[in-house]
């Protein structure tokens, strides 16, 4: 990925930063954010937003790809007061991370732009027995309605204008099926019209 796109994804992600919706969608996994606690590794952390809603006395590691993106980061952990903070430059589908050294995994509409029923896996594989997978995504609208036509229309120019965001993807349907030992799935829809249809939940290894 060249330097000027990172630079240019990072501009529209840094300006998200206000986005109503987004904080909408994480109030409704709050109370598991709020009692988590050990080891926490967030996918594709962007902007750090998500650091005011965690325990300050955590262990907080991040893969974020996006260099333009790891001083907001660092800034926003240090607001929330988190002072144990590894922030990765690489990707969720090779990780490098140790098998069964996470308490928790956080993806926050983060599995719409990578190759999920790989991350999926890996997300699995660093998790300790027992762990959790919280998540907050957007999914394809149901099969053959309007939006799911305009989904299937616009998905592959949608991935190269928003930093790999496939809309069309049963993100859902795949969480369920990855192989955790239970999944607690919610569907809920927003005023956003392409990232209408969303799902929030948890997953047990």
């Amino acid at each position: 990925m060249s330097d000027w796109y990172d630079k240019r994804a990072a501009k529209i992600v840094l300006g998200f930063n206000t986005e109503k919706g987004q904080d909408d969608s994480i109030n409704r996994i709050l109370p598991e954010l709020e009692k988590l606690k050990g080891n926490v590794l967030e996918i594709g952390a962007g902007s750090g937003n998500l650091l005011k809603y965690l325990p300050a006395n955590i262990h907080y590691t991040c893969i974020e790809p996006n260099i333009y993106l790891h001083d907001s980061i660092r800034t926003e952990a240090v607001k929330a007061g988190i002072t144990e903070v590894n922030i990765i430059k690489g990707t969720a589908e090779k990780m490098g991370l140790p098998d069964n050294f996470f308490d928790a995994v956080i993806s926050i509409r983060s599995l719409c732009s990578v190759d999920t029923e790989q991350v999926l896996q890996q997300i699995k594989r660093v998790l300790k027995p027992g762990g959790l997978f919280i998540f907050v995504e957007h999914v394809a609208a149901k099969s053959g309605s309007p939006l799911w036509f305009i989904h299937h229309i616009i998905r592959y120019p949608h991935k190269l204008l928003r930093n790999g965001c496939d809309p069309a993807k049963n993100t859902g349907h795949m969480i369920s099926h990855a192989g955790f030992s239970e999944v607690k799935i919610e569907g809920f829809n927003t005023n956003r019209f392409i990232a209408k249809h969303r799902i929030s939940g948890i997953a047990f290894k």
